[in-house]
């Protein structure tokens, strides 16, 4: 008798890759709510890849960085594309010890093909002076990789889509310290719904790694009198770079 193997078709494997990664994504929630259990510690540099099917491990975060972005391609999982100029992937050094979390691409973003470029950009960049390093001495992304449209803020889909872009990211350069700016990428990399203004002055965590949570530049450009208080998280930030006991402790 003969044997006829048959073979599914394309439009069948790509349901089956879908799947799985949505599969892989809620697993990755899971993980960063703390439950452990879900993987294995050994394998947390590669963990945030496996969400999307891809392996960063890599001793070169140059090279984990350029298969993230390589994966992410010219991106079309969600809605975003078709309104965006082009994809805002991150800016800075693979070999970090500080990196800048945002929330999404704005209009001079866009156009550029660089994050934090806009009047929040340049505000962003005299925080970082204000930490005695230079913007090559750090990496800067967002958790959206496509401007939404007229700015809004980012949809719960949009973000499952490109978090765990975000999450390769961060595995691949492993810093020191993380600086969360605004409500959207805390909420995302703290897998929580308290505001940003109950999140902030305090060390958080992701995976292990300090992450300190502050007002978003755009916000501090809207709201001058809070600029004392995102200067405090910047101290507070700074003593980690440091090495220094911090003044608060983790929660």
């Amino acid at each position: 008798m003969t044997s006829i193997m048959t073979h599914p078709d394309h439009s069948t494997l790509e349901q089956t890759r879908e799947t799985l990664r949505q599969l892989r994504w809620v697993l990755s929630g899971h993980a960063m709510s703390g439950l452990q259990e879900w993987h294995r510690p050994s394998r947390s540099p590669a963990f945030a890849a496996e969400a999307i099917g891809t392996d960063t491990r890599s001793e070169d975060p140059a090279q984990g960085l350029m298969l993230a972005r390589e994966e992410l391609g010219d991106c079309r999982r969600c809605r975003l594309h078709t309104s965006r100029t082009q994809i805002v992937f991150g800016d800075g050094s693979s070999a970090a010890r500080l990196v800048f979390v945002g929330e999404a691409p704005g209009f001079e973003e866009d156009r550029q093909g660089r994050p934090f470029v806009g009047r929040a950009g340049q505000l962003l960049d005299k925080m970082i002076q204000a930490l005695g390093l230079k913007r090559p001495d750090v990496y800067i992304c967002n958790v959206i990789k496509c401007r939404p449209p007229q700015n809004r803020n980012p949809q719960a889909d949009e973000v499952e889509s490109c978090a765990p872009f975000l999450l390769q990211q961060l595995e691949a350069i492993q810093p020191q310290v993380i600086c969360i700016l605004g409500t959207y990428a805390a909420q995302t990399l703290l897998q929580t719904r308290r505001p940003i203004s109950q999140l902030r002055g305090k060390i958080e965590s992701w995976r292990g790694v300090p992450a300190v949570a502050t007002f978003h530049p755009a916000y501090l450009l809207r709201n001058a009198g809070q600029k004392a208080s995102a200067w405090q998280d910047c101290r507070l930030i700074l003593q980690l770079l440091r090495g220094e006991s911090p003044t608060r402790r983790p929660t």
